[in-house]
């Protein structure tokens, strides 16, 4: 599974940031609180600035600080 991180200007809504990143599902249901493999099909998630903090060292990526964030999978 793949996955994609992405940004949004917090006042316009515009996409401003783009990453994708390859971590093991089992590593990320714990950050996402996922119940199980297949929660992340589907959907973009909200991240939190704390699940940012632990996917930006889980996948080894800077994230920025000052926009929306939101993941989602792809295969």
């Amino acid at each position: 599974m793949n996955f994609l991180i992405m940004g949004f200007e917090k006042d316009k809504g515009e996409l401003v940031y783009e990453q994708e990143f390859n971590v093991p599902v089992s590593d990320l249901m714990a950050v996402m609180q996922w119940a199980s493999s297949t929660d992340c099909i589907g959907a973009e998630f909200p991240v939190s600035p704390t699940q940012a903090e632990h996917i930006s060292m889980l996948a080894a990526i800077k994230l920025p600080s000052n926009v929306n964030l939101y993941v989602s999978s792809y295969e």
